[in-house]
């Protein structure tokens, strides 16, 4: 059985790195950033194209500068984070956050996160269609499967570093599913940069009233009952705030993904709240 399917999987691993421009080009930041690019596609048939399991990730790390312990620690931190997050897909991570050793480098620890997750990707993805395809092949199309992940960094400020992937998952069906991903971190520290390190205590209330009123001139409707009924955006649900948010200079972009909280044709949701609109619950410098 192992020869059969070591025949059928056809595995095409690449792993590049390209450089990826620096958050700032300074060494004020603390870390700066790299890539490495992992593509597979593993077919039920090796003798033809189609179907397979297409998996296409372009995963953005942090790495120190120079020998700087608290850059290095900055920088294993960050990625560290990355991996023990939700931004791969749960079902592909067995076995996926390797131990931090002397002797890994962030590119190596990485490499071999990655490697696992697109190993991961392609034993499912044989295990889930394999039998079924060997019995019904004429429809050959719906056996197709697709996982993309692409990442990037944005430098906002010698503090803050925003970090957002796009994410696209197609597991057969009518579409697929697309998920923005968006943290924030400080390159110094290598933490996490929550609403809470920047907006005052009891800023919940407040910070979802304002994000609910801005809703509803997005929309163009007069009231919540009206954001609920007519445009069909948190029919079932209260309004809270999105944990996918990016800090930026001029304001706080809250987003809401496709089928968050509203139907799959509206697509994913933003809403911007500029300083001005924030200022009351800044914390004090």
């Amino acid at each position: 059985m192992k020869k059969i399917c070591s025949l059928l999987l056809l595995m095409l691993l690449v792993m590049a790195s390209c450089q990826h421009q620096s958050a700032s080009g300074s060494k004020k930041e603390g870390v700066v950033f790299d890539s490495v690019v992992v593509d597979s596609t593993t077919r039920l048939n090796a003798d033809t194209e189609t179907p397979n399991g297409e998996l296409s990730i372009r995963m953005v790390y942090a790495k120190p500068l120079g020998d700087d312990p608290q850059s290095v620690e900055a920088a294993w931190k960050i990625n560290k984070a990355l991996l023990s997050s939700d931004l791969l897909m749960s079902d592909y991570m067995t076995g996926v956050r390797p131990s931090v050793t002397k002797g890994l480098t962030p590119k190596g620890y990485m490499e071999k996160a990655l490697g696992q997750v697109s190993a991961n990707f392609g034993k499912r993805y044989l295990a889930d269609n394999m039998e079924l395809f060997k019995e019904m092949a004429d429809f050959s199309p719906t056996y197709n499967r697709s996982y993309t992940v692409h990442t990037k960094v944005h430098q906002v400020s010698d503090s803050i570093v925003n970090y957002v992937a796009d994410t696209y998952y197609y597991d057969g069906g009518a579409h697929g599913q697309s998920v923005t991903w968006a943290r924030n971190f400080n390159p110094h520290t290598g933490a996490a940069v929550t609403l809470a390190d920047i907006l005052r205590p009891g800023y919940e209330a407040p910070l979802t009233m304002k994000i609910m009123t801005e809703l509803i001139w997005q929309f163009k409707v007069k009231n919540l009952q009206e954001l609920q009924d007519s445009a069909c955006v948190f029919m079932d649900m209260a309004v809270y705030i999105p944990k996918n948010y990016i800090i930026g200079s001029k304001g706080i972009t809250f987003i809401y993904c496709q089928d968050e909280v509203a139907p799959h044709a509206a697509g994913e949701i933003r809403v911007t709240l500029t300083n001005k609109q924030l200022a009351e619950l800044k914390r004090k410098k």
